[in-house]
């Protein structure tokens, strides 16, 4: 069975994200580096979430790539970011964006519960079981206004 949330799907939510001010407006605080499969995914949303913290816009291609300098990861190269964030910005002009921009909460809710729940052995052998259900509450509540605002239909 394949995963819904393939990293090319993911890379078609991080290309809404440099491309709909709006989108990234409303989905900022759900664009978490943690929930991409891939570090150089999570870096260049993580810069793109910076820069548009910082200056209320979208990245351009020009100064994402600035930006990623900061942001390489330990034994990764420059060149995989700039080959990476090549990419997203081919796929800028999708067809698909609103499609992709709809699902960006389910993914991250999905990322937020998987992750809660790879921690619960740990925290189960802890004698942990409240945090174990608080974390895993928390999780589930990720994004929950934006679905009830309607914010991608």
């Amino acid at each position: 069975m394949a995963y819904k949330f393939s990293l090319d799907f993911q890379k078609h939510i991080l290309a809404s994200v440099v491309s709909d001010a709006g989108f990234l407006r409303d989905c900022h605080e759900i664009i978490r580096p943690e929930f991409f499969g891939d570090e150089l995914l999570g870096g260049v949303a993580e810069c793109a979430v910076e820069f548009w913290i910082r200056e209320k816009e979208c990245p351009s291609q020009t100064a994402l790539l600035k930006e990623i300098k900061t942001h390489v990861a330990p034994g990764r190269k420059l060149h995989e970011y700039v080959e990476l964030i090549e990419e997203i910005f081919g796929r800028e002009l999708q067809s698909n964006a609103k499609y992709y921009q709809t699902q960006a909460v389910q993914f991250a809710r999905s990322q937020a519960v998987f992750g809660a729940l790879r921690e619960a052995p740990m925290l189960l052998e802890a004698g942990e079981v409240d945090e174990i259900m608080r974390r895993v509450s928390q999780a589930s509540q990720v994004g929950v206004g934006l679905d009830e605002r309607n914010v991608y239909d």
